[in-house]
């Protein structure tokens, strides 16, 4: 209790610092409804379906969707990142390609787009994106504080704090809350990445990466380092990411917002299943 208070007087500051930025989240609000898109591989059945839903709605897009070729074509209106790995200088060979995802950004978008980012990304990014004038960058403190539901709720509102957000979706769904929007849709949340999990021969545990884009391949589950992931660390981050999606869903309903996950076969439980 007493750290945590500690830890929101040393946030304070950074949060009212922030203060313009977190209103200026609501008024890029089109309307009360947006749509979240993971990178999962059923996103592009469901863009094949419903292009012109998508095309017409204020959009969500994450981490490596630059990479496809839907990125020009839908011109997002955020982007959400917390990959630690696309702004950290110290990464293994394996994900340098990640750490490219910012000045690939920057290159080809030409439309209003808004980038969202946790605050300690800060120093790091903005100067990346200062020649862009259609880019604007805006910065969220993603500390975490465990008090009753009541104190946890008032301080997700402030900015204060965050639910678990283990998954950049989970990241969009929270920042979304609190710009205003009380109708979220997802997309491409598979999140079945349990099914796609083996450990191979030299004990390394590897899976099965399927995106919408690009082609399926099987690789060592690494961190950023180059060290492999060991199966009890993976299911224990796999916890931590559900149980903020939990979170998330108690959120939005002290928020009045309703969540809604479109992605057939989706191994998220915690928010009302249908399709559009």
């Amino acid at each position: 209790m007493v750290l945590n208070a500690i830890k929101i007087l040393y946030y304070l500051p950074i949060t009212y610092w922030h203060k313009n930025n977190i209103k200026k989240f609501e008024l890029e609000r089109k309307n009360n409804e947006c749509y979240i898109i993971g990178n999962g591989p059923s996103f592009k059945e469901e863009f094949n379906k419903f292009k012109e839903q998508f095309l017409n709605k204020d959009v969500f897009v994450v981490n490596s969707f630059v990479y496809s070729d839907y990125f020009l074509t839908l011109k997002p209106k955020f982007y959400l990142i917390t990959d630690p790995i696309i702004w950290a200088d110290n990464i293994c060979k394996e994900w340098k390609r990640d750490s490219a995802i910012l000045k690939d950004i920057s290159e080809k978008v030409n439309w209003k787009l808004n980038i969202i980012l946790p605050y300690v990304a800060f120093k790091k990014v903005k100067p990346i994106f200062e020649s862009n004038k259609h880019i604007k960058l805006y910065f969220f403190n993603h500390t975490i504080f465990d008090f009753n539901q009541r104190i946890n709720h008032f301080l997700y509102k402030k900015f204060l704090s965050t639910p678990l957000l283990q998954n950049v979706v989970g990241a969009c769904i929270f920042n979304a809350i609190n710009m205003g929007y009380k109708k979220i849709e997802l997309f491409g949340v598979d999140h079945s990445w349990l099914r796609d999990i083996c450990v191979n021969n030299k004990n390394q545990v590897c899976w099965r990466e399927i995106h919408f884009y690009g082609k399926e391949e099987l690789r060592p589950f690494l961190k950023s380092n180059g060290e492999t992931y060991k199966m009890y660390e993976i299911l224990f981050d796999f916890g931590n990411m559900f149980l903020g999606y939990q979170l998330l869903y108690n959120y939005s309903i002290y928020r009045c917002a309703k969540i809604y996950n479109n992605t057939k076969e989706s191994f998220i439980d915690s928010f009302e299943r249908r399709g559009l």
